[in-house]
């Protein structure tokens, strides 16, 4: 006998003392459930996107700048090289844990949704299994 998960079968109750009494109700939350999977997913591209602009803008003008401050006289490059460098790493890590957080927000969303899809699953089979279960 396969047990299943602890978070699936109180999802299960969930969705039984909501009232979704019926496949056909189960099957609406499922369309809904992929119309919000979708919004996830297009949610994260944007964030991907946005860090990926804003990194290119920083490299691009990290460049510029390094490119620029051999020709400007009065000038310490070697402390502006330094300044630079140390913006540049903690630019990187900022990227880096931003991504991170990005990719933890898509894995929890899909278990969210995963939970809620098997949840479904669950209560149709119980409904199947028992037809004059909601009945009084």
């Amino acid at each position: 006998m396969i047990l299943p998960c602890v978070h699936i079968e109180n999802v299960t109750k969930f969705i039984e003392e909501s009232g979704l009494d019926s496949s056909d109700k189960i099957e609406l939350l499922e369309e809904n459930l992929e119309k919000l999977n979708e919004r996830i997913v297009s949610r994260v591209s944007f964030y991907k996107w946005v860090l990926g602009a804003a990194w290119a803008i920083y490299v691009v003008t990290f460049n510029l700048k390094i490119k620029l401050l051999p020709k400007a006289e009065d000038i310490n490059f070697l402390k502006i090289l330094t300044e630079s460098v140390t913006s540049f790493w903690l630019s990187m890590f900022s990227a880096v844990v931003i991504l991170i957080l990005i990719t933890g927000y898509k894995r929890a969303s899909e278990m969210l949704i995963k939970s809620i899809e098997f949840a479904c699953i669950q209560s149709k089979y119980r409904i199947l299994k028992m037809p004059n279960r909601y009945e009084p």
